[in-house]
């Protein structure tokens, strides 16, 4: 469980901190039959040399999300991560709404499917929200992901990624907060950081602005999309994009 008497905050800082929460995360994903990654040496080392503000959000983001987490566990049972339903997923998004006191519209639960991949990001396109779904299809930790950039960690069509650039940009600078199309071509990404090989299959679903409830200005946007693992290991160096 996540509570102080492992070790307080004020005894652990930067990466050893978040390397605390990450473990207990492992061992509660581990209780499940769900892999929960624990992060590489190479990214505690680059994670211990972000500007101090981006680590402290992401360890105040990985804070709130933690009993959401909790919560997202046990509603699984062992080994069984797919049993998640849609009326569970947005139970859970709407818990971490609350915590971070942000506003989702309506119109976003009703766009979300069983089996989706579910995440918000700030406005600094760090990831604060993930659902179970998000850790059965990537090798990645979440330090990982925050340490590093997207370019790092993935290949991807250079098309894709404009799109997607260009997209997140029409969303963010609109007052809609209405899910929309993605609009995104269906494609492959690949992983490539620190010898991970994994094919997935994307299908962007719908993206949405999201808003700070009191003060309605942008917090960050939530995207859902259908992701399929397609290939590993060697065998992923083999496919080729689409």
């Amino acid at each position: 469980m996540f509570n102080s008497e492992v070790q307080s905050k004020h005894e652990l800082t930067g990466a050893a901190l978040a390397l605390d929460l990450l473990r207990t995360m492992h061992e509660l994903g581990q209780d499940v039959g769900l892999k929960i990654r624990l992060p590489s040496q190479e990214s505690l080392e680059k994670f211990a040399l972000l500007p101090l503000q981006r680590q402290s959000n992401f360890l105040t983001s990985l804070e709130i999300y933690a009993p959401v987490f909790e919560c997202q566990i046990k509603s699984i049972t062992a080994g069984s991560p797919e049993k998640i339903t849609a009326k569970q997923e947005r139970e859970h998004l709407t818990y971490m709404a609350d915590r971070m006191d942000i506003e989702l519209n309506k119109e976003v639960l009703k766009a979300i499917d069983k089996g989706d991949v579910v995440e918000i990001y700030n406005t600094d396109s760090i990831q604060v929200y993930r659902n179970l779904e998000f850790f059965r299809t990537t090798n990645y930790s979440l330090l990982d992901i925050v340490s590093c950039s997207w370019q790092t960690l993935w290949e991807r069509p250079t098309q894709v990624v404009e799109m997607i650039n260009q997209r997140v940009s029409e969303v963010m600078t609109s007052e809609d907060t209405a899910p929309k199309p993605f609009q995104i071509t269906d494609h492959i990404i690949r992983e490539k950081y620190l010898g991970h090989t994994q094919a997935l299959a994307i299908h962007t679903k719908k993206i949405a602005r999201v808003n700070y409830r009191d003060r309605k200005d942008a917090f960050g946007f939530f995207v859902n999309m259908n992701v399929q693992i397609i290939a590993t290991g060697s065998e992923a160096q083999k496919v080729g994009f689409t």
